[in-house]
């Protein structure tokens, strides 16, 4: 039986306070907001997250595709560079940009996994910069309005919503 978590929000709050967590949250159709964190074993940043599936390889690059470009993996670098598990000729977007949506002050970085991948927007555009703002969130409802045009929206997983440290009304059904 999942525990009541309406009291364990605060563990996730960051410098936010839980009322603009939630606003944030309830702005979003399909990225979802992760609170920070950490243990003696993990650390979790702060973001926004969308998780798109895919079916196999030629569904994968037909979605991406209108996204990012996808890197061959050079021979020479395939030993520093990371390449996607399942298509091991491509490499991972990671960090990037997304096509025709260029966004401010915010960093997004693609990782391909089995059958899905993730748009993850965080920061203030600078590298080490993990905390959510409200240029995330703007940048979020923007990269939603993307995905509706593309209609990659209609392959949007929900069940990360349920995931310990997503800010969600799966989660937190009373404060939604």
């Amino acid at each position: 039986m999942r525990q009541d978590m309406s009291n364990t929000l605060d563990r996730f709050l960051g410098g936010h306070t839980a009322e603009e967590m939630i606003a944030w949250a309830k702005r979003l159709h399909y990225f979802y907001l992760f609170g920070n964190f950490f243990s003696g074993h993990a650390e979790f940043y702060e973001s926004l997250t969308v998780r798109l599936d895919y079916k196999d390889k030629k569904d994968l690059l037909d979605k991406i595709s209108r996204l990012v470009m996808l890197r061959p993996t050079p021979s020479e670098l395939k030993a520093f560079e990371s390449p996607i598990h399942d298509y091991p000729e491509y490499l991972q977007p990671s960090h990037c940009q997304i096509l025709n949506c260029p966004l401010e002050q915010t960093n997004c970085h693609i990782w391909v996994s089995h059958l899905f991948f993730e748009i993850t927007l965080y920061g203030n555009g600078q590298p080490y910069s993990y905390d959510v703002s409200e240029a995330n969130v703007v940048a979020a409802e923007k990269v939603e309005r993307y995905l509706e045009e593309q209609q990659l929206h209609l392959c949007a997983n929900h069940e990360i919503a349920t995931h310990f440290n997503c800010i969600s009304a799966k989660n937190y059904p009373a404060l939604f």
